[in-house]
């Protein structure tokens, strides 16, 4: 029986026109430098989930269609229905788009509900991996790992992995225990939200030195509990100064 109070409230997103909301299209123009990233989770309310057309499962010797799965019309029905894509690790993060542009970009076929990015964190966190991918495949295309999931989903401030002192130490932690061996070591925010691990190395250094360390690093900082739940969505990026 369907829920009768939900189908008599009002529909918040009645006027929606699928632009991008203004404060989100401002933080887009922002550069990593300057923040992007935390603007972006900052400035987002409403998002857009796609419903993707399923083939047609054809019809059987009788002329009855075939037995095939169902998919809701509802992204949020709790019956897996959300879209996901596979971001670094073959994780899957549930997908959802700032506005109609980016989404037909994505798939032209694709149908947009939207919905507030606080139902959608709290859907990716129960029913997926807590990751979100926010228009993928477009030049605002941008990672939100679980600590910017759980922000959103309880609407709190997001302290991103690069502004953590207790992360900062760790990584200086690590950094002086491999000193010998690089020139410098840093958690820089990516262009895509994502954290990347700097590793700096002696322009002499042998590829197999490079590796060697950069393996450290990684195992380093995925021993560290704190540092683990919190660099979720991580690149280690080793290169020749």
């Amino acid at each position: 029986m369907p829920d009768i109070a939900s189908l008599l409230a009002p529909n918040p997103f009645s006027n929606d026109d699928g632009s991008v909301p203004p404060e989100l299209a401002k933080a887009f123009t922002l550069s990593v430098a300057d923040g992007r990233a935390e603007a972006v989770v900052a400035s987002l309310t409403r998002v857009l989930l796609p419903v993707v057309p399923h083939e047609h499962p054809g019809l059987d010797e009788s002329g009855r269609v075939k037995e095939h799965q169902s998919y809701s019309a509802q992204p949020l029905a709790g019956d897996g229905s959300l879209v996901t894509a596979e971001l670094a690790g073959q994780r899957p993060a549930v997908v959802v788009f700032s506005g109609i542009d980016a989404l037909r970009q994505w798939h032209k076929g694709a149908r947009p509900v939207p919905a507030t990015v606080e139902s959608v964190a709290i859907a990716s966190l129960k029913q997926q991996t807590g990751l979100m991918v926010l228009d993928p495949g477009s030049t605002t295309e941008t990672w939100l790992g679980r600590t910017a999931v759980i922000a959103l989903a309880s609407g709190g401030r997001w302290l991103a992995p690069w502004n953590d002192e207790r992360i900062n130490d760790c990584v200086a932690t690590v950094a002086r225990e491999v000193a010998s061996g690089i020139v410098h070591m840093s958690i820089e925010p990516g262009p895509a939200g994502f954290c990347i691990v700097d590793i700096g190395f002696p322009a002499d250094s042998q590829m197999s030195d490079v590796m060697r360390v950069a393996t450290y690093v990684s195992e380093a900082l995925e021993s560290d509990p704190y540092v683990r739940a919190r660099l979720d969505v991580v690149e280690i990026r080793p290169r020749i100064c």
